[in-house]
């Protein structure tokens, strides 16, 4: 069941002996600061195949609310099968193989280096390629679309009240829900590599 903006107002009722009504926009700004630190701890994955490689690419871009790459997350697809991810250079490895690169020799891409919001590609193609790209990615700032899955309503719950509580200057609310949060945030850590990843695409 997906987690709702009104269940988090409902929540923060209970808590805080609010009367905020389910559409209010009172806890928006809270809520996606949520949201926000959240998805800045690597709990937010998805994954992008729009893009294609021809034999003139060189790059692929990062896509959008792109935060990291995850481990052998840039895999091709030559038509027939997925070719073994791309391995990370650095920007200067990169700089230093294309410089005695002859142009006449594009072929399989093995490599990838990161500048400018872009993957280049070492080698370049010599054929067209389907991509995939698996990703760590920000949450959109939409507070009415929680991309969360529900192991992290809690977290959610609690982060919400924590962050509206600290905005208004009430500490002893603040303290409260801050320490209910990094527990929960902390559980969220250990139990994600053994429980299905929350995949948004």
């Amino acid at each position: 069941m997906a987690i709702t903006k009104a269940e988090i107002i409902e929540f923060y009722n209970q808590c805080r002996k609010s009367a905020l009504a389910a559409g209010a926009t009172d806890l928006d700004e809270a809520l996606q600061v949520c949201l926000d630190d959240l998805s800045n701890h690597n709990f937010l994955k998805s994954s992008d195949t729009t893009q294609t490689l021809t034999s003139t690419s060189t790059t692929l871009a990062y896509p959008a609310l792109f935060k990291s790459l995850m481990d052998g997350g840039i895999i091709l697809n030559d038509g027939s099968y997925d070719l073994n991810p791309l391995t990370r250079i650095s920007w200067r490895e990169y700089r230093e193989f294309m410089v005695s690169f002859n142009s006449g020799l594009r072929s399989v891409p093995r490599q990838y280096a990161e500048q400018n919001k872009l993957f280049y590609l070492y080698t370049p193609p010599g054929a067209a390629y389907t991509t995939t790209i698996w990703f760590w990615k920000y949450h959109a700032q939409d507070v009415s679309a929680i991309e969360f899955s529900d192991e992290f309503r809690n977290a959610i719950k609690y982060g919400t009240v924590y962050f509206k509580s600290a905005m208004q200057g009430n500490m002893k609310y603040a303290s409260m829900w801050q320490g209910m949060y990094e527990r929960e945030k902390q559980t969220r850590r250990l139990t994600q590599n053994t429980e299905p990843g929350v995949v948004k695409g």
